[in-house]
């Protein structure tokens, strides 16, 4: 094993049973990446946190990132921990990358750089690499709302879908709420254009760039997009197509491959969706898509309520009706 930093040591499998490499270091808790747990005589001897996870690029580390760094934190109040997977160079490494990176404000390279200084062997995958970029993007933190995040969650449940390693809880979890469940009055619904019927909110629109050519699930192409500056990127987002996150009403066919997509009322076809991916008119390969077609729906403001001054400067609320185009 080696010390990182203060208080915190990354490792494999093998350190953790040294058990005088585990005295020497003062160790009390033990996060452990691994495909399965620690034996309980290890266990009983430590204060343990599992996470189960492989070293493979299209593992989902990201989601368990608050968790593992909240764990690291708690071990340095008053002992220290090993963060470990099988030989401690990828998922160890990633974890202890995102804990600087939050605590240090840094990004990914001098984050790993400084890791790799204490620990030369380490190297997180193109994967999770991808990951700690996605997380720099968002203020290291889980931002639930961000776009990129949005992306990469659809993107990890298609892989699971290819595989057939999707469960209920999986379905539950990935779809956002109907437009009219706890819906605001200040936000921009889109609705059928035939029965007017409510789809999804504004805030549900996946942007994306125009022709930046982004291949589905090729981590180096997604890191590599991630790693430009502003001054490099094409800043145009998109306004020819509509791709939106899935919606409750699509429950019952987001588990094919690709098929239609229709209004849950009146059964018009809306739209279409494929996981793997498919090329907008502007020219980017957006992934997944679930496009929606722009003449088929109506985008609807709320709304407005305006002041009308009456006689003696007198104040009334007036109310203008919903904006549809």
């Amino acid at each position: 094993m080696d010390q990182v930093y203060d208080k915190i040591y990354v490792g494999g499998f093998e350190d953790v049973k040294d058990e005088e490499s585990m005295s020497d270091a003062k160790i009390t808790h033990v996060l452990s990446l691994l495909d399965r747990p620690l034996p309980p005589e290890i266990q009983n001897k430590y204060k343990c946190k599992f996470i189960r996870v492989l070293d493979m690029p299209d593992e989902n580390l990201l989601t368990y990132f608050p968790e593992c760094l909240r764990f690291i934190d708690e071990a340095r109040v008053n002992g220290a921990v090993i963060v470990h997977c099988l030989v401690g160079c990828s998922r160890s490494a990633t974890v202890v990358i995102a804990w600087l990176m939050q605590k240090k404000q840094l990004d990914v390279k001098t984050a790993l750089n400084m890791v790799k200084d204490c620990r030369p062997c380490i190297r997180p995958n193109t994967g999770f690499q991808f990951q700690l970029e996605l997380f720099a993007r968002m203020a290291y933190d889980i931002n639930v709302n961000n776009s990129d995040y949005k992306t990469f969650k659809l993107n990890m449940f298609g892989l699971k879908l290819g595989e057939g390693k999707i469960f209920n809880n999986d379905v539950k979890n990935l779809l956002v709420a109907s437009p009219t469940e706890n819906h605001p009055k200040t936000e921009v619904l889109y609705k059928c254009k035939k029965c007017r019927h409510p789809l999804f909110r504004e805030s549900s629109l996946l942007s994306h760039t125009t022709g930046d050519w982004e291949r589905s699930f090729d981590w180096n192409s997604k890191l590599s997009n991630l790693r430009k500056s502003d001054s490099e990127k094409n800043k145009v987002t998109c306004k020819e197509s509509l791709f939106v996150e899935p919606v409750q009403w699509m429950a019952d066919v987001v588990t094919n491959q690709s098929g239609k997509l229709t209004c849950p009322k009146c059964l018009a076809k809306i739209g279409s969706f494929i996981w793997c991916g498919e090329k907008c008119p502007c020219g980017s390969w957006v992934a997944p898509a679930f496009h929606i077609q722009k003449n088929k729906v109506d985008l609807c403001r709320p709304f407005v309520l305006v002041p009308r001054v009456l006689p003696n400067n007198q104040f009334m609320q007036e109310t203008v009706a919903t904006s549809c185009s």
